[in-house]
Order: structure tokens, then sequence, then C-alpha cells
């Protein structure tokens, strides 16, 4: 074997250099086309872990907004991630209709309080929240309000998902090309490329923002968990005065079509049932107040659910039974309301099944009214509450998008006058 001299070895060196350099420079186009919105998805925030989000977002200062738009929500993730760092005293637990509770409903403790909503949206996921309190893998808090949906005790209801299993989409490759693919498609890099220099605020309410639906829609996670639609309902409400669905398609529809959540025949399934009554009782025996509510819905949902030949024995033993069943538990319940059994119209729900804060105000009041003498509720100023929801902006929301605009701006404008002024 003819070994090279050190002249030739460097020789070689030098020509596989300059093949790689040849290369990089022939990829160069392409890397910069993929750094330039993966640069720009990780400056708003979109990329980052939850982890690390729910960090930044319950550390900050201000109020701040958190959602993706093009990696996977993860709800599960995302929230327990911020209930270790929050550690709350009072916890909202369910689907996205419990999202709406706010901190400042529970004053002078909202800073014990926190909207988990989204994390529990079935049975399953419900016991892996009582096995995390049972290892103290999860902070216990002292009061658990649970919005439970009528299909966790259906029998055609199927969602076994387990969050957490889940690993965050943010350390994914695979999820990371998705995002730059849709991207591409929406023909959003041009507008996403901005947000390298410009700073992360969501529209109207000025509210620092994590994740690119802030930036553009304004909606997204609060630090209190609680979820902020976009201030555009807000404005549409008071200017329509009317109620929309805006659920696609409309959940009026779902039910009268047996789609989805609603599909028939719909029987209830006594295992679930069982199961559920055991889990609260789980909850009672670490020494928490367990709360119920069963979500609301618009009037004509309430109508359509009660008068389905199909549906209406789920429904009715989800209403009555059911809620006997929660009652002799010692678990103080609400069950499924509209609106009008508040003195209120449709207007004061988002969609058929999702309330607005304000209505969620009135049902904060009625849960207070049923809280035991001992119970740490019974701190809540309830004439405060009372008086934020008599000055409310509109049925959907407390705060005047209209008017964060305006404050917005005389701020910015005196800032201006300010360093012009000089020192």
């Amino acid at each position: 074997m003819q070994l090279q001299s050190p002249t030739e070895q460097q020789q070689d060196q030098h020509a596989a250099w300059k093949l790689i350099r040849r290369l990089l420079w022939f990829l160069s186009p392409i890397v910069i086309l993929v750094l330039i919105p993966e640069l720009a998805l990780w400056k708003t925030g979109e990329t980052w872990p939850a982890n690390h989000a729910a960090y930044k977002q319950q550390t900050a200062t201000e109020e701040t907004l958190y959602s993706r738009e093009f990696l996977s929500q993860q709800f599960g993730v995302y929230k327990f991630a911020a209930i270790q760092l929050r550690k709350p005293k009072i916890i909202a637990l369910g689907s996205s209709r419990v999202m709406q509770f706010r901190d400042f409903m529970f004053s002078p403790l909202e800073d014990s309080f926190y909207n988990a909503g989204g994390m529990t949206q079935s049975v399953t996921e419900l016991n892996e929240y009582v096995d995390l309190l049972e290892n103290q893998q999860l902070p216990r808090p002292e009061i658990a309000i649970i919005g439970i949906d009528p299909w966790w005790i259906k029998s055609e209801y199927q969602r076994d998902k387990s969050w957490l299993a889940q690993q965050d989409e943010s350390y994914h490759f695979a999820a990371h090309i998705n995002a730059l693919r849709t991207l591409v498609r929406r023909n959003r890099i041009p507008e996403l490329t901005k947000a390298i220099t410009h700073s992360n605020r969501s529209p109207y309410f000025g509210y620092r923002a994590i994740g690119t639906a802030p930036i553009k829609y304004g909606s997204g996670f609060r630090k209190d968990g609680s979820w902020q639609y976009s201030p555009q309902i807000l404005l549409e409400i008071v200017e329509t005065h009317q109620f929309i669905d805006r659920e696609d398609p409309p959940i009026i529809e779902r039910i009268r079509f047996h789609h989805g959540n609603f599909s028939s025949p719909a029987t209830v399934d006594p295992a679930k049932t069982s199961r559920l009554l055991s889990l609260l009782e789980r909850l009672q025996t670490l020494g928490i107040e367990v709360m119920v509510l069963l979500p609301p819905y618009s009037s004509d949902c309430i109508d359509a659910l009660s008068t389905d030949t199909n549906l209406k024995s789920w429904w009715d033993f989800y209403q009555t039974h059911f809620v006997d069943s929660l009652r002799s538990h010692g678990i103080h319940v609400t069950p499924a309301a509209s609106p009008k059994d508040f003195g209120l119209d449709d207007t004061y729900m988002i969609d058929g099944y999702h309330p607005g804060e304000v209505f969620m105000g009135h049902i904060v009041l009625e849960l207070l009214r049923l809280a035991p003498s001992e119970s740490i509720l019974q701190k809540v100023d309830r004439q405060a509450l009372q008086t934020k929801i008599d000055s409310a902006f509109s049925p959907l929301g407390f705060a005047s998008p209209e008017k964060a605009l305006s404050e917005s701006r005389d701020a910015k404008s005196i800032a201006l006058m300010s360093d012009a002024a000089g020192p």
C-alpha cells in the first residue's frame, strides 16, 4: 500500500474544502430561505418550548398573550407548565368552554387563581390530572372548579389522548418543516419577517405577545390561563347587537344534524359516569373542595337538546340524574343554563356553547353563592365583581378595545413629545 506524501494530503484536503465551499454556496439561497422564517418564528415566540413560553409569561410584569398558530397548541403541555409555575389555590379545569373564567373575578385572590381550561377534555385527561396530584407532581389546589361537558359520559364519545405522553412539537424537526410549508402556502413569510425588527404586541390592547396568533389576531392565553378572543369580536357585537354563532358549522346545526359530539343515538355510558364520580371523590379525599359547572349553551341550543328525540334522554340524564348524583356526593354544581336563565340574552355567548367572559362573571357569582361558609371563596369580593359586570364594555368583554387603542396612541404621543423636548 502506497502512502500519500504530506503534500498530496494537503492537496486532497484543499480539494475537499473547495468542494464543501461550492456546495455551501450552492445551498446558501435555500439555507437563507429557511433561516429567515425560522428566525422570525423564534422571534415571535411561536417555536419556543411551551415551558419556556409559560415561564416568560408568568414572570412578565405586564399582561402577556400566548398562542401558537403554525405549531400545535398542545394545551396540556403548556398548561401543565403554567400550573407548576403559578401554583394556584383555585383552579378551573375542563375544555375550552371554561376558558372565560378570569383572575379578577376572584379578587382579592386573583394571584391564587389559574384557568387550566383546555387541559382536561375527557374523563381520561381528568384522570391524568388526579394521578399527578396524588403523586405530588402538581401543586394541590384548595378549590377545583370543573367544567364537565355532556359527551364526557356519552358512550359514543372517544377521546383517549394523553397530554402527559405528548412531546413538545417545538423540539420536532418535522413540526418546523410543516410550519414553514404552511407559511409558504398562506403567503405569510413577508408579513412574518417584519417580526424580526418590529415589537411583539397584540392589536388594540397592545399586550405583549408570545406566538404569531396574538400578534396577528389579538387572541391567545392570558397570564391567568383564560382565553382572549380577537378584539374584533368585541367590537362586532357592539355594532350589531346580534348573537352570532361563530363556530363552523354552528353549534345549533351540529345538534340538529347530530354532528360531532352530538351524534345519535346518544346514550349514557354507566362506566364513564361511575369513573368520573370516582375521580371527583378522589379529589375530595385530597382535601380539595370540588365545584362542578355544566357549561352553558345559547337558548336555541338548550331548546334543541331538550326536545330532540335522539338526544333528549342523554341530555335529561346529564341535567337531572347526573346533577343529583353529584350533589349526593357533596359536590356543589350549577346545571347547564342559557343566558336567559340569568336575565340575559344570547349576545352574551361567543357561539352556541362558548360563554363570553361577562356571562361567566354571572356564573362565578352563582358559584360564590353556593360556596360553603368555610370555603376560601367566601373571601372573594362579590360587590367588586358585580361592579365589573355592570360596567362591562360589551356583552362579551369587560374591557374596551377602542379605549385601549386610544390610550395606547395617547401614551405613544406623550412619549414622542417628551423625547422631542429633550431632558
